[in-house]
C-alpha cells in the first residue's frame, strides 16, 4: 500500500459521512501544532511580558483566554474545511446553486468569530506595547507607586483604548461583511450616464464602513504623530507648552480636513459639487456670520502668533483667569472661582488683554496702606518689608520694596511692592499681608487713621451785618 492509498483509506463512516486517514492526520497535526503554540504563548511568552509589569494575574489570565479561544476557533476552521462540513446556515437564494457565494456557510460564521477574537488579541498587543512605551518615558517623571501614578496610568490606558479599538474593530467588521456577503445598497446619491443608459448610484454599506475606518485611522494617525513622533522633537528641542499645543492643533486640523475629503471621495461623493456649493454658500454665510468667521480667523492668529498660550493668566477687562483651551472659535478661561468662561477669540485678539505670564511666570503686585501723620516712617518701612519677606508665597528675588507714595489728606500713603508666581490666588496673598501688617502696626503702636475733615461754620451775625453785593443798585 503506497502513501496515497494510505491517505485515502476510510477510517470512519456513518450514514454516508466518511473520515479518511489523511483528513484525520491533517486535523491531528493541526491540533498538535496549535496546542504547542498555545503552550508556548501562555506559559512562556506571557510570563515574560508581564514580568515586572504593573498588570496583575487577572490581566495575564485574560490574555491567555484570548489566545486560547482564537486558536480553538482556528482549529474548528481547519476541521470544517478538512472534512468539508460547510453547511448552509442561511440560504438567501433557495432556488440557486447551494454553493454560490450568496449563501452564509458555517465556515463563514466561525471565520467571523475568529476574526473578532483575533482583533481583540491585536488590540491587547497594541495596548500593551504602547503602555510599556509611555510608562518607560514617564518612569523618571511620575513617582513609583501611589494614587497619582495609578491615576495617570489609568487615564493613559483609557486614551489608548479609545484610539486603537475603533480602527481594529472596524477593520474586522469590514472583513466579516465582505466574507458573509452582507454588502447592500443604503441610499442613492445621484445618477450617472447618458440617457437612456442612466444608472442610479447608491452608497453601499461597505463604503460607509470603509469611511468610518478611514476616520478612525486618521484619528489614530493624529494621535500617533502628536503623542509619539512629535513628542521626541518637543523634548529634544525644549519646546514650551504653548508651542506644543499650537503645533498639535494646527496639524490636527490639517490632517482631519485632508482625511475627511479623502473619506468623502472614497464613499462616492463628488467633491466638485461640494466645492461649487460651498463657494455659493459661503458668500451668504459670510455675510450673516461675520462675527463667527472673525472668531475663527482670530483663533488661527492665536495659534500662530501665540500672544496668548494655554496656561497663561490673563486679565480681560476685569475678568482674571487661566487660559485652559484655545479652540477654533472660542477659548476657555477658568476664573479664580473655578468657573469656566467661554470667551470668543476676537476678544483675545482685537481688545486689550493683560497677560500676566506671557514672558515670565512672575508678576509684581502691591498693597497700599496709610499711617497717621507723625508716625515713624522708618519703622513703617521695616514692618512692611519684614511681613512681605516672611510670606511664603512672595518671592525673595526680586526683593520686595516700599514706596512712600504721597502725603494724603488724612494719612501718609505707603505701598509695599512684591513679586509672586501665584497669580490666581493673589487676592488671598494680599489679604494675608494686610492681616499681618495690621497686627504688627497695633503691636508697634502705629496708627492707621480714618479720613478726617475740618468743618468751619461761619457766624450767622456776620452774614446779616454784611450788605448784599447789589444792595445799592436800581434805586
Amino acid at each position: 500500500m503506497d502513501l496515497s492509498q494510505l491517505l485515502d483509506r476510510i477510517i470512519f463512516s456513518l450514514n454516508g459521512f466518511e473520515i479518511r486517514f489523511g483528513q484525520a492526520a491533517n486535523i491531528t497535526l493541526a491540533a498538535i501544532f496549535l496546542g504547542v503554540l498555545s503552550w508556548a504563548l501562555t506559559s512562556r511568552l506571557l510570563p515574560r511580558l508581564f514580568r515586572g509589569d504593573r498588570a496583575d494575574n487577572k490581566g495575564q489570565r485574560q490574555a491567555g483566554r484570548l489566545i486560547n479561544s482564537a486558536l480553538i476557533l482556528g482549529l474548528i476552521i481547519v476541521v470544517l474545511r478538512t472534512l468539508e462540513l460547510d453547511y448552509i446556515v442561511y440560504d438567501r437564494s433557495p432556488d440557486s446553486d447551494p454553493a454560490t457565494d450568496a449563501d452564509v456557510l458555517l465556515t463563514n460564521l466561525v471565520r467571523g468569530l475568529f476574526v473578532l477574537q483575533l482583533a481583540r488579541l491585536i488590540i491587547w498587543v497594541l495596548e500593551l506595547i504602547l503602555q510599556r512605551r509611555f510608562e518607560a518615558e514617564d518612569a523618571t517623571k511620575i513617582p513609583s507607586g501611589g494614587f497619582y501614578s495609578m491615576e495617570v496610568y489609568q487615564s493613559r490606558d483609557k486614551q489608548i483604548s479609545r484610539i486603537v479599538r475603533p480602527a481594529v474593530f472596524l477593520l474586522a467588521i469590514i472583513y466579516i461583511v465582505q466574507d458573509l456577503g452582507l454588502n447592500t445598497d443604503l441610499f442613492p446619491i445621484g445618477k450617472k450616464g447618458v440617457a437612456p443608459d442612466v444608472v442610479t448610484v447608491y452608497v453601499q454599506l461597505i463604503q460607509v464602513l470603509w469611511g468610518l475606518f478611514g476616520l478612525a485611522l486618521i484619528r489614530l494617525l493624529v494621535w500617533a504623530v502628536t503623542n509619539i513622533f512629535l513628542k521626541r522633537y518637543y523634548q529634544r528641542s525644549e519646546v514650551d507648552l504653548g508651542s506644543r499645543y499650537a503645533i498639535n492643533r494646527l496639524l490636527s486640523y490639517f490632517l482631519y480636513v485632508i482625511g475627511g475629503l479623502i473619506v468623502l471621495d472614497s464613499v462616492g461623493v463628488e467633491l466638485s459639487l461640494i466645492w461649487g456649493g460651498a463657494a455659493a454658500l459661503l458668500v451668504g454665510i459670510g455675510l450673516g456670520l461675520q462675527q463667527t468667521f472673525n472668531d475663527l480667523i482670530c483663533g488661527v492668529i492665536l495659534l500662530f502668533e501665540r500672544t496668548v498660550d494655554v496656561g497663561d493668566v490673563v486679565d480681560l477687562q476685569g475678568l482674571v483667569g487661566t487660559v485652559r483651551r484655545i479652540g477654533t472659535r472660542t477659548s476657555l478661561v477658568e476664573t479664580r472661582d473655578n468657573i469656566t468662561v467661554i470667551v470668543p477669540n476676537s476678544k483675545l485678539v482685537a481688545e486689550n488683554v493683560v497677560n500676566w505670564s506671557h514672558f515670565e511666570r512672575k508678576a509684581r503686585f502691591h498693597v497700599t496702606v496709610g499711617v497717621a501723620y507723625g508716625s515713624d516712617t522708618d519703622l513703617v518701612k521695616n514692618i512692611l518689608l519684614e511681613e512681605a519677606v516672611e510670606h511664603k508665597k512672595i518671592l525673595p528675588s526680586p526683593k520686595p520694596f516700599v514706596r512712600f507714595k504721597d502725603f494724603g489728606d488724612s494719612a501718609l500713603i505707603f505701598e509695599i511692592h512684591f513679586w509672586t508666581r501665584d497669580f490666581i490666588p493673589i487676592e488671598n496673598t494680599k489679604s494675608d499681608l494686610r492681616f499681618a501688617i495690621d497686627r504688627r502696626f497695633r503691636e508697634a503702636g502705629v496708627t492707621i487713621p480714618f479720613p478726617q475733615r475740618d468743618l468751619w461754620v461761619r457766624n450767622p451775625e456776620d452774614l446779616r451785618a454784611k450788605p448784599p453785593p447789589d444792595s445799592g443798585k436800581n434805586e
